[in-house]
Order: C-alpha cells, then sequence, then structure tokens
C-alpha cells in the first residue's frame, strides 16, 4: 500500500512540473537567439557574393533590396522636398575649382564655384512638419560633422564630370543643366545614400529592445554654379 503511494506521489511530482520546466527550457532557447541575432548579427550572415565570369560580383537579394530601398529614400525625399528651399552647403573647397575642359587640348580653363542644395528627412516619422528636417540640418552636429568629412569626395566627383564636358557644353545652358544633374545623380548615389542611408542597430534597454539606428537621411537636390569663367 505504502508502495503505491510511493508511485503516485513520484508521477504526481513529474505531472505538476513537468510542463513548467519544458517552458522555461523554451524560453531559454528563445532568450538566446534573440541575442545572438542582435549583439552577433555576423553570425547568420551569408557568404559574401560568388564572382561571376564577367568579373563582377552579383548582388545578393539582401544587398540588391538595400540598395532599392536606397533609391527609393531618395526619390521620396525628392519628391517632398518639391517645392521647398534646400539648406544650402557651400564650403570653401567647393569654390574656385578649376578643370581644363574636354575636348580643349589643354588651351583652356574653365574656373567656377559650387553650392549644393540639400535636403534632410526623418524616415520614421509619418507627420509631414516632423519629417522635414531641412531647416534644422545647421542645427545637426552629426549631419555637419559628416558633411564636412565628405568634401574632398564631393569635390572630386564635381571635378570628374565637369572635366568630361566641352566649352561648348559649359557655355550651353541645356549643357549646364545636364551637367548639374549628373553631378546631383553622382553625389546622391557615391556620397549621400551611402554616408546617410536608414539603419537598424537594435539594442536592450532595461525592459525592451530600442532602435538606435540612423533614421535621418540628406540627400542633394540642387547644384548650383556660381562665378563661371571659361578663358
Amino acid at each position: 500500500m505504502a508502495d503505491d503511494d510511493s508511485r503516485d506521489g513520484g508521477g504526481s511530482v513529474f505531472q505538476k512540473y513537468g510542463p513548467f520546466v519544458v517552458v522555461v527550457l523554451l524560453a531559454q532557447v528563445a532568450l538566446a537567439y534573440v541575442a545572438v541575432t542582435y549583439f552577433m548579427p555576423g553570425l547568420f550572415q551569408s557568404k559574401p557574393a560568388a564572382e561571376n565570369a564577367e568579373g563582377l560580383f552579383d548582388a545578393s537579394p539582401k544587398e540588391a533590396a538595400k540598395h532599392a530601398e536606397s533609391a527609393a529614400n531618395t526619390e521620396e525625399a525628392a519628391a517632398e522636398a518639391e517645392g521647398e528651399l534646400p539648406f544650402v552647403f557651400a564650403p570653401k573647397s567647393l569654390t574656385e575649382i578649376t578643370i581644363n575642359p574636354a575636348e580643349s587640348e589643354s588651351k583652356h580653363i574653365v574656373m567656377f564655384s559650387v553650392q549644393l542644395g540639400l535636403t534632410a528627412t526623418k524616415t520614421d516619422e509619418e507627420e509631414p512638419e516632423k519629417r522635414n528636417l531641412t531647416e534644422k540640418i545647421k542645427e545637426m552636429p552629426e549631419v555637419n560633422e559628416k558633411l564636412n568629412s565628405y568634401v574632398g569626395l564631393m569635390k572630386s566627383t564635381i571635378v570628374d564630370v565637369m572635366r568630361r564636358r566641352s566649352v561648348a557644353d559649359l557655355t550651353d545652358e541645356s549643357g549646364l543643366a545636364d551637367a548639374a544633374d549628373e553631378i546631383r545623380k553622382s553625389l546622391n548615389a557615391e556620397i549621400f545614400e551611402k554616408a546617410f542611408k536608414v539603419e537598424t542597430k537594435k539594442s536592450w534597454t532595461t525592459l525592451y529592445l530600442k532602435d538606435k539606428g540612423n533614421k535621418t537621411i540628406v540627400r542633394a537636390k540642387d547644384v548650383i554654379f556660381t562665378d563661371i569663367v571659361i578663358q
């Protein structure tokens, strides 16, 4: 009789605490996965894309999606900024630039200055007045620090485009507008979309995960030539 009670007692303990133990184990596995995902993201990243027959690297679906998102952000920011006055960025390095135009055989030089009309958009805000940060660029130290750190690359991009233009191109209104548009697109693709891209960087606070990634994008809306002199 005592043996029967002992067996019943052992069975009842497992039945009572067994499900609880299983739940605790599952919770630990879930927490471990979350921790590894956010603090060791590289562990689950795919290998770099293989080189194809043409010697180029095929973009992974994830990389292609990021590029498409960046381009979409640029188009969206441009659409929202339509009709708005941009922030004028005119560092000294972009003044009094001198180049030899194409097809001139070094017989001509072109001197010019460039001002960039920039816009800033807070992508995680819904209300238009909160999304548009263009007027606040001057008050944003991190944005200004980035802008100033890329001035040399901006100048190199501008010079590269202008050197491919002939004197005839640069004395024609439509040719100059075409050069400005190419510079704008090149600056956005090569600098602004990379330096000011939307990022997701989640980190633990006391109670929850918080996204501290960049949500402010800056794009070139206008390229303005000033003081053009051709000799």
